[in-house]
């Protein structure tokens, strides 16, 4: 699949969600299947870049779907000649690990990392930060920089504060601890409620009197 939006709509309205994702903590991403303005977005660094810009996002964990690395091969994309160039296309513009059945016909690219670097298609430091963040989000969550605890839906629609408001009747007159000239056992509900049940009681009372 492919997707031409202009830089105005990319930014104002797909990639919006993604900015407040990383800026409220997140800590991966993987990436789509499909190519964003004839760009595969697994080989795309411009926008593996502004992912790694935003928030705390530059330590992120930015993770392939199902081997769609080497779709950027010549089964797919036909952005790399190889598995080799597709590997290292895609980790030298950003991505961190690959997901892939082995026995799909796609085949694994970052099996052939080493060989990109032998090459010199690939740079090592590209490998060992690949390397890095994918042992630090496996084997060591806790190393994480701390990030705020809130949801994305509670970054994006913040809850309103409420108004502060005047007690009422009964509320005030439990708290000065009267509603019969004795100190009552509960707070205000129950002061309301007592309240309530006697001036039922009262009425019930009136109505039988006027019928007899």
């Amino acid at each position: 699949m492919a997707a031409d939006v202009s830089l105005r709509t990319l930014h104002d309205v797909y990639l919006r969600p993604w900015k407040a994702y990383a800026e409220a903590g997140g800590r991966s991403a993987m990436m789509a299947h499909n190519s964003i303005n004839q760009q595969p977005c697994h080989g795309s660094s411009e926008f593996m870049g502004w992912l790694r810009a935003q928030g705390n996002f530059s330590t992120a964990l930015l993770a392939s779907d199902m081997c769609d690395v080497g779709l950027l091969g010549p089964k797919g994309f036909r952005v790399a000649a190889d598995l080799p160039g597709a590997a290292a296309l895609a980790m030298g513009a950003g991505l961190d690990q690959e997901l892939c059945n082995p026995h799909d016909g796609r085949g694994q690219a970052f099996t052939h990392a080493a060989d990109a670097v032998a090459s010199g298609a690939l740079s090592q430091a590209a490998l060992d930060r690949a390397v890095r963040f994918d042992a630090n989000h496996t084997y060591a969550p806790y190393n994480h920089a701390p990030h705020k605890k809130q949801t994305l839906t509670e970054t994006l629609h913040p809850p309103k504060p409420k108004p502060n408001r005047r007690p009422t009747r009964c509320a005030q007159s439990s708290r000065r601890g009267s509603l019969t000239g004795r100190r009552l056992p509960t707070g205000p509900t129950w002061a309301c409620s007592t309240r309530r049940r006697t001036a039922r009681s009262r009425g019930r009372r009136r109505q039988r009197a006027a019928c007899f």
